[in-house]
């Protein structure tokens, strides 16, 4: 991105001068080469407190199923997520217990257990805000209830009773490598401790499964535009909007636009498309080959509403997380 990209290599040589002069450098970037990762390796087992200029809220992740609670002023939705993780972000798809409302949040980590968060609910404006791991999140407690069935290399039976300090409510089904049945209740935090009762002892196992990425619309085989409006966090600054043409197909070259039809870079693209989502990855030769790269998530028809994109930006030479929301 020409002009931006442009005014950012001129502060990187002005702040090396700073520093040959003796003021302190605060850097506190750690996706470069060396940097500790700040998010976790799942979501399962945690809980967020979300704060935006709206509603804000909890969000909580079942620590044993794909299951989600969200709590808000405006009252509970329960349902189902997928996740997948991209350096530091990660990219949740929540699908409510109706199956009538696909949503998409994506948690940027810029600490640990904290950082900023993007939410696209259909139809309405993108919430941005902030969140952090919330303080009840690990809890002590035990389980009481009776386990009736029999345990012969896989568990048959049924499970009734309640769980005191994260899961309430009640699981019926069967357990033969996978879990069939039907959980009802909440799960929030993470349980730690013993299981007293008729139960002692260590559970310990796999839970094999297959996670999908967001999105619900195929992505298209090839892109001749997309609009970008970036979200915080950014290399080029937050809420910058501009137009890419491409011209070639799954790869080729590119040219960006703003606004006011001033240019943004131009340079080689690839564009590989999987099931609901598409990897983009735009490259700059002008700029010592700083490059864009994207994951797409398609959740709405070409010529619909705003999409989610996430993902990682090089500018002059520098590594920032890159999140926002796109149309095409």
């Amino acid at each position: 991105m020409m002009k931006l990209r442009k005014l950012i290599s001129l502060m990187a040589v002005c702040a090396s001068a700073v520093i040959l002069t003796g003021c302190g450098d605060d850097d506190n970037d750690n996706n470069g080469g060396g940097g500790t990762q700040n998010s976790p390796d799942a979501l399962n087992g945690r809980t967020y407190n979300l704060t935006d200029a709206a509603s804000g809220g909890t969000i909580a992740f079942d620590a044993s199923a794909n299951n989600y609670t969200l709590t808000q002023a405006a009252g509970t939705e329960n349902g189902t997520f997928t996740a997948n993780r991209s350096g530091d972000v990660w990219n949740v798809t929540t699908v409510n217990d109706t199956g009538t409302t696909t949503s998409q949040l994506v948690l940027t980590f810029t600490g640990d257990g904290q950082g900023t968060y993007t939410y696209q609910r259909p139809g309405e404006a993108l919430v941005q805000g902030n969140f952090a791991a919330s303080g009840g999140s690990s809890t002590t407690g035990t389980t009481s209830g009776t386990t009736t069935g029999t345990t012969d290399g896989t568990t048959s039976g049924t499970t009734t009773g309640t769980t005191d300090g994260t899961t309430s409510g009640t699981t019926t089904g069967t357990t033969d490598g996978t879990t069939s049945g039907t959980t009802t209740g909440t799960t929030s935090g993470t349980t730690t401790g013993t299981t007293d009762g008729t139960t002692s002892g260590t559970t310990s196992g796999t839970t094999t499964g297959t996670t999908t990425g967001g999105g619900t619309v195929p992505a298209p085989a090839s892109l001749s535009q997309i609009t970008v409006t970036t979200g915080p966090g950014g290399g080029i600054g937050e809420n910058t909007v501009y137009t890419v043409n491409f011209s070639g197909g799954s790869s080729g070259t590119f040219t960006a636009v703003n606004t006011s039809g001033d240019t943004m870079g131009s340079g080689t693209y690839v564009y590989t498309p999987n099931g609901n989502q598409a990897n983009l990855r735009m490259t700059y030769p002008d700029f010592n080959n700083d490059f864009d790269d994207m994951t797409l998530i398609f959740t709405t028809q070409p010529g619909g509403g705003a999409n989610q994109y996430t993902g990682t930006q090089v500018v002059s030479g520098t590594t920032y997380p890159f999140n926002g929301t796109f149309t095409y």
